[in-house]
């Protein structure tokens, strides 16, 4: 999705189920898991099988749930200090912020509602932290995957530059911190992340035009691994985070990727306006996938990969769903996470094995 001058591309990621887990998936998932005789091709079998099944198991976090009603609850209590106006009833949802009086300047207070719940929220669990060490593993993996790939040399070079000098900003630094283009990059923070803050939201973009891009994330999606141990965090972060690293290639020029095509091709039926709507995100998911195995490299036991990619791709299945209409941007979301699954980098770590064709 492009906008003049500050957002060239999005990747959203709003809130309701997409390929929501049903109890028996999630039972399958965990008994594949914790099943002490099954050989490494049962795990990949599985996985094959059905991938999405396979992955949206695990999709909810006591703590980040938690977290979410405690800091917002404090966040209120804060911002009720400063506009001692606000309505006993006000709950910072949109519909809430929608009904405040005309005295009240609703963007203001969406603003200082979102600013005050991250810091809450961060009073609980300091996501940013783990942002930071996601991000530069990602970017770390993702200049692997350039600097071996067939790209000439000038392009890598462009490319990595790109990598090099995105950044990662914290919603505090979005509020406080001055930069080009803030008074738009705060509201439109402020209008994705919605003013708690909890909807699952991510984007990249380039600030009037560039040149260093810029990446956020809302606390909705960072709040999902609240409770989870530190190696889980990152594992989770680690696919998105290189999917948005990817747009900022693609603002550089980064052409469609030839598996792109491959997979147009196990999509029969489809129109050339269909696929060409999707292209720019289904070409940071190939990235992000080669991102993914290229870490999978140095894992040996399957059930170890198996619960790398769940974790990976579990946020798709939590997601609002894409229609499958020919000018939506993105693939559904089961599409997308079988997409990961044809990739020939894939099939080098997940032997699925069969005629089906290697992208």
């Amino acid at each position: 999705m492009k906008t003049q001058n500050y957002l060239l591309a999005v990747a959203v990621i709003v809130g309701f189920a997409a390929c929501a887990p049903r109890k028996t998936d999630v039972h399958l998932t965990n008994n594949v898991l914790k099943n002490a005789t099954l050989k490494d091709q049962d795990v990949h079998t599985y996985m094959c099988k059905s991938p999405a099944q396979a992955v949206c198991v695990d999709v909810t976090s006591v703590m980040g749930d938690k977290i979410k009603k405690e800091g917002l609850t404090s966040a209120i209590a804060e911002l009720r200090k400063k506009y001692p106006t606000l309505p006993q009833n006000f709950d910072g949802t949109d519909s809430a912020l929608d009904q405040l009086s005309a005295e009240l300047n609703k963007t203001k207070v969406k603003n200082d509602l979102l600013l005050l719940a991250d810091k809450a929220y961060r009073t609980i669990y300091d996501y940013d932290k783990d942002v930071i060490e996601a991000t530069e593993l990602a970017r770390k993996l993702l200049i692997s995957e350039v600097e071996q790939s067939k790209l000439s040399d000038e392009n890598k070079k462009t490319y990595i530059g790109a990598l090099n000098t995105t950044v990662v900003m914290p919603i505090t630094e979005v509020f406080e911190n001055e930069y080009l283009g803030k008074e738009t990059v705060s509201v439109l923070v402020a209008s994705a992340c919605t003013g708690s803050g909890q909807k699952e939201f991510t984007y990249s973009n380039l600030p009037n035009g560039g040149p260093n891009g810029v990446i956020f994330m809302c606390p909705g999606t960072l709040l999902r691994g609240a409770g989870k141990a530190k190696e889980e965090r990152i594992q989770r972060l680690v696919f998105l985070l290189a999917h948005e690293l990817t747009h900022q290639m693609q603002f550089k020029g980064l052409a469609s990727d030839d598996a792109y095509a491959c997979q147009q091709n196990t999509l029969p039926n489809k129109s050339a306006e269909y696929f060409k709507s999707r292209q720019q995100e289904a070409n940071a998911d190939i990235w992000a996938t080669r991102v993914l195995m290229r870490q999978l490299k140095s894992v040996t036991d399957a059930k170890v990969k198996m619960q790398k990619v769940v974790q990976s791709l579990n946020w798709l299945c939590t997601i609002q769903d894409s229609d499958d209409s020919e000018k939506a941007y993105y693939f559904t979301n089961k599409t997308r996470i079988e997409n990961v699954f044809k990739l020939k980098e894939t099939e080098e770590q997940i032997a699925c094995g069969g005629s089906a064709p290697r992208c």
